[in-house]
């Protein structure tokens, strides 16, 4: 008999829907949203560090400038998005000084 028979599988069919777990798909979901914060926010995707360790420390940093704003947006600003807020923040970095008192 043909080795290749053996291990012969038929192609899915794409009408079917996949069997499992119903919320097997949503396990990845807080790895996903802040994907989608830093991209939004930062426009991760669009960085073009690529050599050495430029790409790692831009991403901690990014990382620890979404927490910060996070921290503002929770105490001083809740009703402002994040993106909003990093760029109010930019423009005019005197807005920080009520947090950096403390």
């Amino acid at each position: 008999m043909d080795r290749a028979l053996l291990h012969h599988q038929p192609a899915p069919d794409p009408r079917r829907r996949p069997r499992g777990r119903p919320g097997a798909r949503a396990l990845g979901g807080g790895e996903n949203s802040l994907h989608w914060v830093l991209d939004d926010t930062f426009q991760e995707d669009r960085c073009r560090l690529r050599t050495g360790h430029a790409a790692r420390n831009m991403a901690a940093l990014r990382r620890v400038a979404l927490n910060f704003l996070t921290i503002l947006q929770h105490y001083l600003w809740p009703k402002m998005s994040i993106r909003r807020l990093r760029k109010m923040v930019a423009r005019n970095p005197a807005r920080l000084e009520p947090i950096m008192d403390l």
